[in-house]
């Protein structure tokens, strides 16, 4: 029986996914996500059936994940909610904070010259989406699917020379 493995060799599919994992990195810095190399995006070994082989790419952390599809109230996976913000080492959080309103719970406070609030816990409504990964299969996509066809034709019309010979 010829599985997808016989007829894509995994050493292109690992290809594609370094294409993309690539142009994923490249996105990801122009919209100022805080990936510092492209090692973040790992590349997980290759998982093969007789019907696939699957190459997955996934992030070394969850706060990487949190711009792929939002957090908190932005978040376009999961239930969008907000998320309490305790202090774990002080008695109360202190933020730099711009002249004007001040919240009902909070304290403004001076802090080495700089006007600031204190508060015990706030709310934090997450991070807006700024997809990198889908974006760079996209735009990747055209060349990945042509190394497929590429290598798919070669490995057909050997496997049918193979037959013949067998007959």
């Amino acid at each position: 029986m010829t599985t997808i493995s016989d007829l894509v060799p995994t050493a292109v599919l690992l290809g594609i996914a370094q294409r993309v994992r690539q142009k994923a990195f490249d996105i990801a810095t122009t919209k100022n996500v805080p990936i510092r190399s492209v090692g973040e995006i790992v590349i997980d070994p290759p998982k093969t059936t007789q019907a696939q082989t699957a190459v997955n790419l996934r992030f070394s952390n969850n706060r990487i994940s949190a711009f792929e599809w939002g957090s908190g109230i932005h978040r376009k996976r999961g239930t969008p909610s907000t998320y309490l913000i305790v202090p774990d080492k002080k008695r109360a959080l202190w933020f730099p904070y711009p002249e004007g309103s001040i919240y009902p719970g909070v304290v403004k406070y001076t802090k080495n010259g700089v006007v600031g609030i204190t508060t015990q816990a706030v709310q934090h409504p997450g991070v807006a989406p700024r997809p990198f990964l889908e974006p760079a299969k996209r735009q990747t996509r055209k060349q990945n699917l042509e190394d497929i066809r590429k290598t798919n034709l070669a490995n057909t019309k050997l496997i049918i020379r193979g037959m013949g010979r067998k007959i």
